[in-house]
């Protein structure tokens, strides 16, 4: 109960937390102001699923508090009555629509502040009120979104333009009286931007975070030549090291400062983008590491490959694993018996003269009874040597002492050994996911035409009595023209089996066609099936792989049937002997080449192989399946041919 209420406490402290998180970003949002604009305070309560009341309170708060005016009470207005229609809707199906805050965010500005048209009625300020409500809206559907939202990465447009907000909310602070901390923050943000994803982005994104400053300072655009100037420059010269292009940004930005004229803010304008400029010219190697990883497009691009040396990473993974102590060694009997004597006999009158004395005596008679215990589950008093039972005061006591510790051994043996195992299991699959990796960072070096295709003839039927066949088979060709084919017999018959030999086709296929070979794809998916084996038994795995650009074929076998190769009218017999997958066994490979005109015959267990096995791939999959079904019976025929 204890362990419940401070679970409980943790939980809300963490909560609480949260929420002055959100009360002081909705400060900010509500504080940021973009020339006679306050959008960001309401858009960011209106974005809020579920902690409206921390927003709400911090946009109202912002937007009251930090130089409010009359301009300020409005918003604050505006964000209340955005607050009651969410409190009296919440529950109604309107109000859980995602859209309705945002809308409520937009009509809520454009009703308060629609009152002041009266006084100066324009076209113009009619314009601008509705601008103002179409980006109060937007504006709450970017900050709504989540990572969950698709395309990928969409919120990142959320978090950007909630970081635009705060600088907003910052850009009345000045350090030393000269510098704006917005507009240093702006200047890196533009740096960084042009540094790693060249001109037109830095270009692009000054422009927009210059005119979003000008709009709040300027009447005409300064800040967004200067910084769209500083962003192209920057962003030229992709193979010039970084103290050169910090130096071309500042001389980018002190151009274009120097052609819009003297202004009131030029001086702290200037000293921002020097500052910015040196910063990334000189900062040390380690941090400009980290920001070069988040940003730079190589990084990611390299992120999505598979390069070798991640499989020999893998690869050491599982040989730490392997390395795990394994069960200590000695006389695991003789601790038991040990472990007893010292909880009954240490506290007993006689010790000293049964250890001292006639410490022989004793020592044999506890391997007696150790020996009596190997044979049964539990000793008793009579297994001990006649003298040593009349002689011992606490026999009972010392019997129930073994039997106790005999049960805690078997116990530990048992754990030690289900680690031993379980520790021999994972090193098996990181050893396939190394392979597999390696496998597919390989395949992409491969290349090459077709000269061979292959027609594939496939009938199936479920035992008697059974609405599902426990077989699965699917065959496909992939990108670098391998004829694959995947035959799995589940254990048993029916449904359940069905799910199984399913489940084990759809694995495979899965790793093979993102390039990897059966045998990777194989030894990837059997620790899987192994570690399932209690929900879903075993399964055969019978695997064809042709390419099709030489003749080259692997067949691989866990407990499968055999194949044949039909050539020039003779038979060649396909088998070798192999457990089937999630019973820990090893699987049987054999390689062979095959030319146009071969036929390869696959079949499950139930089907019989007559002898004449002559005629297209339908007409002998006919043939192979043909008789009683006493079991899930499954045939293909692959017919290979030239191109």
């Amino acid at each position: 109960m204890q362990k419940t209420d401070f679970k409980i406490s943790k939980l809300a402290e963490k909560s609480t937390l949260a929420g002055l998180f959100k009360l002081l970003a909705a400060f900010l949002a509500g504080a940021a102001q973009v020339g006679n604009m306050r959008p960001f305070g309401i858009s960011f309560a209106a974005a809020s699923r579920g902690d409206e009341l921390w927003r709400f309170a911090g946009a109202f708060l912002g937007s009251l508090l930090v130089g409010g005016g009359d301009g300020g009470i409005l918003y604050a207005a505006a964000i209340m009555i955005c607050f009651a229609c969410r409190m009296v809707l919440k529950d109604t199906k309107m109000g859980k629509n995602r859209a309705f805050l945002p809308l409520c965010s937009g009509l809520s500005v454009i009703i308060i502040k629609a009152a002041g048209l009266l006084s100066g009625f324009s076209l113009r300020n009619i314009v601008l009120l509705i601008f103002e409500g179409a980006l109060c809206i937007s504006t709450a559907l970017l900050f709504s979104l989540t990572k969950e939202d698709k395309p990928d990465n969409v919120h990142l447009a959320g978090t950007a333009l909630a970081l635009i907000a705060a600088l907003f909310a910052f850009e009345p602070l000045r350090l030393l009286g000269l510098i704006s901390l917005a507009r240093l923050a702006a200047c890196l943000s533009v740096l960084c931007v042009g540094f790693f994803y060249g001109s037109g982005a830095g270009t692009g994104v000054g422009v927009v975070l210059g005119a979003l400053f000008d709009m709040a300072v300027f009447s005409r655009p300064h800040i967004a030549f200067i910084y769209g100037l500083g962003g192209l420059l920057c962003g030229g010269g992709k193979t010039a090291p970084r103290a050169l292009r910090g130096a071309m940004w500042m001389v980018g930005c002190l151009s274009a400062l120097i052609w819009c004229g003297k202004t009131a803010e030029s001086s702290a304008i200037a000293t921002e983008c020097i500052i910015s400029g040196a910063a990334i010219m000189f900062m040390p190697r380690k941090p400009w590491s980290k920001i070069e990883t988040r940003l730079s497009r190589k990084a990611t691009a390299a992120a999505g490959e598979i390069k070798p040396e991640l499989s020999v990473a893998i690869e050491a993974l599982g040989e730490e694993i392997a390395s795990l102590p394994k069960r200590r060694g000695g006389n695991e009997l003789q601790k038991v018996l040990d472990r007893a004597a010292d909880g009954v006999c240490t506290s007993c009158a006689e010790a000293r003269e049964c250890w001292r004395e006639d410490y022989v005596a004793t020592g044999a008679a506890l391997m007696s009874v150790g020996a009596a215990a190997k044979e049964k589950s539990e000793i008793s008093a009579g297994d001990f040597p006649r003298p040593f039972a009349q002689k011992c005061i606490k026999l009972d006591k010392l019997c129930k002492e073994i039997n106790r510790q005999l049960i805690a051994s078997r116990s530990r043996q048992g754990a030690a050994k289900r680690k031993e195992e379980n520790a021999a299991l994972m090193k098996r699959q990181y050893d396939g996911i190394s392979t597999l990796f390696k496998d597919v960072s390989g395949s992409k070096e491969q290349g090459g035409e077709a000269i061979l295709s292959a027609t594939v003839d496939t009938l199936c039927q479920s035992k008697a009595g059974e609405n599902v066949c426990g077989d699965s088979l699917c065959h496909f060709v992939t990108e670098d023209k391998r004829q694959i084919v995947l035959l799995s017999d589940g254990m048993g018959s029916g449904a359940r089996a069905g799910r199984a030999s399913q489940r084990a086709v759809a694995m495979l296929r899965q790793l093979i066609s993102a390039g990897a070979g059966i045998s990777a794809a194989v030894q990837a998916v059997t620790p899987v099936l192994e570690a399932k084996f209690e929900a879903m038994g075993f399964v055969t795995l019978d695997l064809l792989q042709l390419d099709l650009k030489n003749g080259e074929a692997i067949f691989v076998k866990y407990g499968a049937s055999p194949s044949y190769i039909i050539r020039d009218g003779r038979e060649q017999k396909l088998w070798r002997q192999s457990l089937p997958a999630g019973l820990g066994g090893e699987g049987a490979m054999v390689r062979v080449n095959l030319k146009a005109g071969d036929k390869v015959i696959m079949v499950s267990d139930g089907v019989t192989i007559p002898e004449n096995l002559e005629g297209s791939g339908e007409a002998i999959c006919r043939r192979l399946i043909l008789g009683k079904a006493e079991d899930d019976k499954t045939a293909a025929v692959i017919t290979i041919g030239e191109v």
